[in-house]
């Protein structure tokens, strides 16, 4: 999986390249690339209410290749680029889930919910370090 997952970010990037790229990816703005990511989350929902996993399975193709485009026009106009965002997501599962990588006590799913919403509420308040 890792390996397919650096294929997709390589491919998208070959469209953001200056030289070689696709003309309409070059140039395109980070709030039409926001848009076209709601729709594709749209149809995921959509396939997802549908029970048709087939569709569903593409469908997060889609996010997913949105969601490197929105990283790659993020790091093109200096903000940040997909590895910070994957430290990020990392970072945070770790620091809400206390119960799987630290010493917090949790039995049931409402718990773990519970833990979640308290982290996050913590994170918010600035009292756990993001």
């Amino acid at each position: 999986m890792e390996n397919e997952i650096k294929k997709l970010v390589q491919t998208v990037q070959k469209l953001h390249d200056p030289i070689k790229g696709c003309p309409a990816d070059k140039v395109r703005p980070l709030s039409d690339v926001i848009n076209k990511l709601k729709q594709e989350v749209d149809e995921v929902v959509l396939a997802f209410e549908k029970n048709d996993f087939e569709n569903l399975k593409e469908e997060i193709g889609d996010v997913l290749i949105d969601l490197i485009h929105i990283s790659e026009v993020a790091k093109k106009e200096g903000l940040f680029d997909l590895s910070q965002s994957l430290v990020e997501a990392k970072n945070k599962l770790i620091r809400r889930h206390p119960h799987v990588w630290g010493n917090r006590k949790c039995n049931t799913p409402e718990e773990a919910e519970a833990i979640w919403q308290e982290m996050k509420q913590k994170e918010r308040l600035g009292l756990v370090k993001v």
